[in-house]
């Protein structure tokens, strides 16, 4: 009766062993490495910068009526104005990271880079990339009016469109329209903010 005691309390004790053990595995496996929480901060920083860009109207930012449609999103990428970047996106991103803004045409193959902060030793962000960076994207539309409207008058003599009826030099029956406008452009990109430390 002893030794079967004996057993009993030894399968007992190797049973809650084995049941620490994996009860400690299972603990350790789903805590989050170190950086998780830095790296949710980065990817919160890069996509809440984009979606302030994208929502900051860029007429009342720079207090000039001539972008009064564009955001400052869409100004940054046309001008390529790196004190606008570092005053509007970097404002919102703190010392301790670095970031890397970029753009990505339709027409082009690779990415070009608008401002790294890396490439600027006057700019107080972090320059040096360790294990931590995490992205947001942005769709950037533009439209371009090439050349405008080509010649102010009207192709056609009068409203009805019946004809050559005045004797001059009108279009017969009701022809096609020409249209005044040349055709524009539209350029579709993408905008990559890219936050890192």
């Amino acid at each position: 009766m002893a030794k079967a005691f004996i057993f009993s309390i030894d399968a007992f004790v190797a049973f809650t062993l084995i049941i620490v053990v994996l009860h400690a595995l299972i603990f350790l496996s789903a805590v989050p490495s170190s950086y998780y929480g830095g790296l949710m901060q980065a990817n919160y920083l890069a996509r809440d910068t984009l979606n302030s860009l994208v929502a900051a109207n860029a007429s009342r930012v720079l207090d000039n009526q001539y972008y009064a449609r564009m955001s400052m999103l869409d100004y940054i990428v046309s001008t390529n104005d790196t004190e606008a970047v570092r005053d509007y996106v970097g404002a919102n991103i703190p010392y301790e990271y670095g970031y890397t803004l970029e753009f990505w045409n339709s027409q082009g193959k690779d990415w070009g880079v608008i401002y790294d902060t890396a490439n600027y030793r006057d700019d107080p962000h972090n320059k040096l990339y360790n294990k931590l960076r995490a992205t947001s994207h942005s769709i950037f539309f533009g439209y371009t009016d090439v050349t405008g409207r080509r010649n102010p008058g009207t192709p056609y003599c009068y409203m009805t469109c019946n004809g050559d009826k005045y004797g001059g030099n009108c279009p017969s029956e009701c022809d096609t329209p020409v249209s005044l406008y040349d055709a524009g452009e539209a350029a579709l990109g993408l905008v990559r903010l890219s936050v890192y430390r």
